[in-house]
């Protein structure tokens, strides 16, 4: 006896972001796993982790690949990302403007984030660091003089109003950052748009926590988000990225001694990669990672997927 497929009937999609001639996300009508509902037309995008400042808390499994040299400059960071590990996308993440760190000035941060514009030609998201008095410092001036359309993170339920006026006057694209709540990202895309800003240029971050440590509570969350955007809720339309290599990096099981845990070099990759499918299983369309293995198991996975 045959059986019916149980295919479901969607309205809404996901805002479909041209970020590039050869990056585009969204536009999906459906899970990525379910395809016997509707056809997913994009892939998602990898991005790789750039620091603008040496990165000294990573472990040194990540640094070795990398090697200090390259690690010491963001624009060969960059470059090696782009040109041997195959990154879709750039997440430039200004540690270094914090105000307790190197408190590197606004004007510097600009000039580093055009370096990386200068040196690749995939789309770049920059995100500073430091104080909301700092970061809306560095958010205005590299609005101001990016060489080109960029991609700003991340404006918060208490802190949108700066990020989304210089993104706005600048025609940038912005991440819209909500803690791991489906509320509380609608309430902060529509606090966004109020202020006339299209939902057509916004990334959702819902925030997410490693393997283990909270990503199980993301993934129901990014699911439920995804339902109400095929529900036809148009303010849970854009495409949503997670940043991975942030938190799966720092677990506890990555930097502990011991063979009997396995070699820690590949637990790192295990414990972001599986991260990362998961993530986009639930309807991520940009996964952040560090680790150049991660890149090369994830793309895997999803030329699988999208056979």
């Amino acid at each position: 006896m045959e059986f019916e497929k149980p295919v479901a009937e969607w309205k809404g999609k996901v805002q479909e972001i041209i970020l590039s001639d050869k990056v585009i996300i969204g536009g999906e009508k459906g899970f990525p796993n379910y395809s016997f509902d509707e056809i997913c037309p994009n892939r998602p995008a990898i991005a790789i982790e750039v620091n603008d400042v040496y990165p000294e808390k990573w472990p040194d499994t990540l640094k070795e690949v990398w090697d200090d040299t390259i690690l010491k400059s963001p624009v060969e960071r960059a470059k090696k990302a782009v040109e041997e590990f195959g990154a879709d996308i750039i997440f430039f993440d200004m540690i270094g403007t914090h105000q307790d760190r190197e408190n590197i000035s606004a004007a510097q941060a600009a000039e580093n984030m055009n370096s990386i514009l200068r040196a690749v030609d995939t789309p770049v998201m920059i995100r500073p660091d430091g104080n909301f008095e700092k970061q809306n410092k560095v958010f205005t001036k590299c609005c101001e003089l990016a060489k080109r359309q960029i991609i700003i993170g991340s404006a918060h339920e208490d802190n949108y109003r700066t990020i989304t006026a210089s993104a706005l006057a600048s025609n940038h694209y912005l991440i819209a950052e909500a803690p791991i709540d489906v509320n509380i990202q609608k309430q902060l895309n529509i606090l966004i748009t109020q202020m006339n800003f299209p939902i057509e240029r916004i990334i959702m971050d819902p925030l997410t926590g490693g393997l283990g440590y909270g990503f199980e509570y993301t993934y129901s969350v990014m699911e439920r988000i995804r339902l109400q955007t095929f529900n036809e809720d148009h303010y849970m339309i854009p495409p949503m990225i997670c940043c991975v290599g942030q938190e799966t990096w720092k677990v506890k099981e990555i930097r502990i001694e011991g063979e009997e845990f396995g070699s820690k070099s590949e637990r790192g990759v295990y414990w972001e990669t599986v991260t990362a499918i998961g993530l986009v299983l639930s309807g991520a369309n940009i996964v952040v990672v560090r680790h150049p293995e991660s890149v090369k198991q994830i793309k895997k996975f999803i030329n699988s997927l999208y056979k």
